[in-house]
């Protein structure tokens, strides 16, 4: 199990790197070298880039000290709460990517009102969908386990930690939010 998760790791740095060399090749190069473009771009995407480090470098360090635990058991468990984690994620980052629109949209048309009321708007959302999660998680996650694995020793010691898929959402979800808004 250990070798795998070393070669799902090198293989996810693989696909990223040959993305990386295709995008690279395909700027132009001369444009891409200038200092000042290059100062221009990290003004104003480097806090995205160092959020998104911070972000793989948690999945990463998540799978590897799960794969290091006493048993293949809880390598199992972890990914499988993980992916209700991702799960949640990827609809939260549906409102960020909204947040993000208009709050940029209401910041360049300086209507300070309309972004408040968006923002406001946007975590009435958040919160009505982590208490939805949390309310699905906890009346449905045994058969959101059932759906990913048939190992019953697997879904029997997920609920040693499946609390921590009951909080995630209502503590979560603020900071998906305020992402979208504080980017846009």
């Amino acid at each position: 199990m250990k070798i795998l998760v070393k070669m799902n790791f090198y293989l996810i740095l693989w696909v990223q790197f040959q993305l990386v060399v295709q995008y690279v090749l395909y700027l132009e190069i001369t444009k891409v070298l200038k200092v000042s473009a290059m100062r221009e771009f990290f003004s104003v995407n480097g806090d995205i880039i160092i959020r998104t480090f911070c972000i793989v470098a948690v999945y990463t360090f998540f799978t590897a000290a799960s794969a290091r635990m006493e048993s293949e058991i809880v390598l199992a468990v972890n990914t499988m709460l993980l992916q209700l984690f991702t799960l949640f994620s990827y609809i939260m980052d549906g409102f960020a990517y909204a947040g993000e629109a208009l709050a940029g949209k209401h910041i360049g048309a300086g209507n300070r009102i309309a972004l408040r009321q968006m923002v406001r708007q946007l975590f009435v959302w958040g919160i009505a969908l982590s208490l939805g999660f949390t309310f699905l998680y906890g009346i449905g996650g045994e058969g959101f386990l059932g759906l990913l694995t048939n190992e019953e020793s697997v879904i029997q010691a997920s609920s040693t930690y499946f609390y921590w898929v009951l909080a995630i959402p209502l503590a979560g979800f603020a900071a998906f939010l305020y992402d979208g808004i504080f980017i846009g």
